[in-house]
C-alpha cells in the first residue's frame, strides 16, 4: 500500500517546488520589472527560451517548464514583440 502512495507523495512535491519556484520567480519580476507596451519602452528583450535559461541559471533544479514561464509571463501583462522573423521577445521595463 504504501508503495502505492510513494509516487503520489513524489508528485506532490514536485507541485509544491514548482509552485514555490513560480511564486518567487512573480515576486521578483514584480519588483524588478514592468510590462512595456512598445519595443521603444523596454529595457530589456529575451525570447521565452533565453528568460528560461537564465531562470535556471538562478535555480538549476527547477521544475517549472518554458510553458509554465510563458504562462507566467502572459498572466502578469507582459507582451511579446515580433522582431521581424519570427523571432518573439517578451517586452520588460526595468523599474
Amino acid at each position: 500500500m504504501f508503495v502505492g502512495a510513494l509516487p503520489d507523495i513524489i508528485k506532490m512535491e514536485t507541485i509544491n517546488q514548482k509552485t514555490q519556484q513560480i511564486a518567487i520567480f512573480t515576486e521578483y519580476l514584480k519588483a524588478n520589472y514592468e510590462p512595456a507596451l512598445k519595443i521603444s519602452e523596454s529595457t530589456l528583450q529575451l525570447t521565452t527560451l533565453e528568460f528560461y535559461n537564465k531562470l535556471q541559471d538562478l535555480c538549476p533544479s527547477g521544475e517549472y517548464s518554458q510553458s509554465d514561464l510563458f504562462q507566467l509571463l502572459y498572466g502578469l501583462g507582459y507582451r511579446f514583440h515580433d522582431n521581424g522573423d519570427l523571432s518573439f521577445h517578451w517586452l520588460l521595463k526595468h523599474k
